[in-house]
């Protein structure tokens, strides 16, 4: 058999030829490029029909958990309804936000002016107050209610259940101006704000009937 000259290998193992090239040019020159550079597992083969199945990007799922508040829930709305937040749950998440977020600027406008209303109260409804601690007793509490109406506003799906108490928060003071005009003990300027106020007690009602509960944590 004859052997091709080029192909005989020298004293380190090396053939004439590649001995040869590496000569010429530095190693780095002489061996292609891509031996440094690391494999990459992202980029497709050619070798490989199909991408590999921990590459495939699974469709995309809104977390309920980060669906809590209404902005959320509209961003992450499927127009086409193939999402399972449908646009009747929408509607009714949105629209008891709305509610509670007016009833608790509404109260909050109408509370504070109360700590500085003292002796006025007292002349423009007589008789004087002679226990302030029930007065200011009842606007803190008043004004910490509003609060969590706006607290209420943000979240009314996961915080659905404190609507039943805020409902009573509203009926307690429409029903109690409602019993004190009856009995003549009550003046006709409170009329006005006790029937606010009631029908606040209402929309509390319909936002609580109407917003869904929120989903158990971990469903998807």
């Amino acid at each position: 058999m004859q052997v091709q000259p080029h192909l005989i290998a020298g004293g380190d193992g090396f053939p004439q030829q590649l001995r040869q090239g590496l000569e010429r040019r530095p190693l780095w020159q002489a061996l292609p490029l891509h031996s440094f550079e690391p494999e990459r597992v992202d980029e497709p083969r050619d070798y490989l029909p199909v991408p590999p199945r921990h590459l495939e990007q699974a469709p995309h799922r809104p977390d309920h958990e980060a669906l809590h508040g209404t902005r959320a829930v509209a961003a992450h709305l499927d127009v086409h309804g193939q999402d399972e937040l449908t646009h009747a749950r929408l509607y009714a998440v949105m629209t008891a936000s709305r509610i509670f977020r007016i009833a608790g600027i509404y109260g909050i406008i109408a509370l504070l002016p109360n700590f500085v209303m003292e002796g006025r109260f007292g002349l423009d409804h007589p008789p004087a107050i002679t226990h302030p601690v029930f007065f200011y007793g009842f606007t803190g509490v008043a004004l910490a209610w509003q609060v969590a109406f706006l607290l209420i506003a943000r979240e009314p799906e996961r915080l659905r259940p404190l609507m039943l108490p805020a409902i009573l928060e509203k009926l307690a003071f429409f029903g109690a101006v409602g019993v004190l005009w009856a009995q003549g003990r009550c003046a006709d300027v409170l009329l006005p704000f006790a029937a606010i106020d009631g029908a606040f007690a209402l929309a509390f009602a319909v936002a609580w009937r109407t917003t869904p509960d929120a989903p158990p944590l971990g469903v998807r």
